[in-house]
């Protein structure tokens, strides 16, 4: 089996009344050709719980242990990530269902091959 395309990002900490929503927006992308790490930065809520109940198998959960701040929490899962690109999305936003699609066709198109940082 091939890795994913892309690997989704996603730090928490004491989220659990918008983690499931964070999430579900990202594995809700028209584009599918995606992981998704969520990585728990030692919540004490029931933030784990509720990423838990999301039953994906394009989703691996890694925890930090204590709060290491978002910037250790990012490191860390691009540690673990396999896709050729990386997307990083925080646990109280939300994706418009086509912003992978968009975001890897511009990326991917032919002839382009540049750096690109799209936000």
């Amino acid at each position: 089996m091939e890795p994913p395309l892309v690997s989704v990002v996603l730090p928490v900490f004491n989220r659990q009344d918008v983690i499931a929503d964070a999430l579900k927006s990202v594995l809700d992308q028209t584009y599918s050709d995606l992981e998704v790490i969520v990585v728990d930065d030692g919540s004490t809520d029931a933030t784990l719980s509720e990423v838990a109940r999301v039953a994906d198998s394009r989703v691996r959960v890694i925890q930090n242990s204590g709060a290491r701040g978002a910037g250790s929490a990012r490191n860390a899962g691009i540690a673990l990530a396999t896709g050729r690109y990386l997307a990083f999305q925080d646990s109280d936003d939300w994706w418009h269902p086509e912003k992978l699609a968009v975001q890897m066709h511009t990326l991917t198109a032919p002839g382009n091959d540049r750096i690109a940082a799209v936000g």
